[in-house]
């Protein structure tokens, strides 16, 4: 890992300080230097250096006897309990020791972080390969043992109770390292770390899925009922929005099915992929969205596109004619979700109940509709909810 940054940090250091500097590996070898042209040969104060783990001293009636080797000191490089290499510095003992122990400890310090960085990689990676496998789980065709055998080896138990939560960042344009989402740059990192301090649980699971979806499989309490689970996961979900919206960031978040046991993950991890991708569709905006909320829309997800298609037309063609047919199909869904209440559904939209009347009555008009027989209403909300999931981008919801 030394001989990787050496030569940057010889080269940057000794710019800044305007000091010759060579690094060696743990055996005396220079793998770095000001000097470029000093690189491969031994340094032969920095053996001792190693072997005794202290400063070597350098004096100029000292090394003219020694090949390469120029008056200063050399300090050994300490990194993770062993001396792999050294640092020296050319010039006066007294001037350069104090910039050679700075020197020193920026390089521990550049060599821990790379570690850090190097193991939080492979095990993120190990992370989201688990949860791969978890999602493409079969329990008629895989052998569980080995996933718990993979898990163990991250620290987690599979056999406890969790809730899978999926989170997509909204209105996102791909780069290299970092993506706009709203008006805010960001890196994976950061959503990352925001979502481990939400879930923070020893046992919670959380990864990146790719660039912009995030999954988290969240343990749950064995004694809590779901919709007790599903509160709690929820108030942690907000937790999350609100870590994300300091950033700027705009998130939808779904909440899946309580699973008991691995074999029910894989169905927990597609109902809150299947919450997000309803409730970007219908709602169009960020929010968290659970699927114990959402059952009719993903009844009706499972009727064949044709059918759906069919039924849509049947009870919406005359209302998709009108000018204002947006307007009026988003009026009725959100007066239908408000027990139809015109106060409510009006504050909701934002307009004046009179208006809220006046388009309900057109809608009537237009659908030939009976505000009083639930079961033409509920016939027209289903035929906007197929309309909503349809056309707006994910058709593929249906069945073929």
């Amino acid at each position: 890992m030394l001989e990787k940054i050496a030569q940057k940090i010889a080269s940057s250091t000794a710019e800044l300080i305007n000091i010759d500097l060579i690094i060696t590996d743990e055996k005396g070898i220079i793998i770095g230097a000001s000097d470029p042209s000093r690189k491969g040969s031994l340094h032969e104060p920095s053996l001792e250096a190693i072997q005794t783990g202290k400063i070597s001293i350098q004096r100029e009636n000292e090394v003219t006897h020694l090949t390469g080797v120029k008056p200063g000191v050399t300090l050994p490089i300490e990194f993770t309990g062993k001396r792999i290499g050294t640092i020296a510095l050319t010039g006066s003992p007294a001037r350069v020791t104090q910039f050679g122990l700075l020197v020193k400890k920026h390089t521990e310090l550049i060599l821990s972080e790379k570690l850090f960085s190097e193991v939080f990689f492979i095990r993120s990676r190990a992370i989201q390969t688990l949860m791969e496998q978890i999602a493409s789980f079969n329990p008629e065709r895989d052998d569980e043992s080995s996933l718990y055998v993979s898990a163990r080896g991250l620290g987690f138990e599979l056999q406890i109770p969790r809730i899978a939560v999926a989170a997509e960042l909204l209105y996102s344009r791909p780069a290299d390292k970092v993506t706009d989402v709203g008006t805010a740059p960001y890196t994976q990192m950061d959503v990352l770390m925001a979502i481990r301090t939400a879930f923070n649980r020893p046992q919670d699971i959380s990864t990146m899925m790719d660039s912009d979806r995030y999954e988290i499989l969240r343990a749950a309490n064995s004694l809590l009922n779901e919709k007790e689970v599903v509160e709690r996961t929820r108030k942690e979900c907000e937790v999350l929005q609100g870590l994300l919206q300091e950033k700027g960031l705009h998130i939808v978040i779904g909440i899946g099915s309580l699973a008991q046991n691995l074999s029910r993950l894989p169905a927990s991890h597609r109902d809150a992929w299947k919450a997000v991708t309803i409730g970007k569709n219908i709602y169009q905006k960020p929010g968290i969205y659970s699927i114990g909320d959402m059952m009719l829309e993903d009844l009706l997800t499972t009727a064949s596109r044709d059918v759906a298609e069919r039924y849509r037309n049947s009870h919406l063609a005359p209302l998709r004619k009108a000018s204002d047919s947006q307007e009026l199909i988003h009026t009725f869904r959100v007066w239908c979700e408000h027990r139809f209440s015109p106060s409510a559904a009006a504050q909701a939209l934002n307009i004046h109940k009179n208006t809220l009347n006046y388009r309900i009555n057109k809608i009537e008009s237009i659908c030939g509709l009976d505000s009083q027989n639930f079961k033409e209403i509920f016939s027209l909300y289903t035929a906007i909810i197929i309309h909503e999931l349809s056309d707006r981008g994910d058709s593929q919801l249906f069945l073929r």
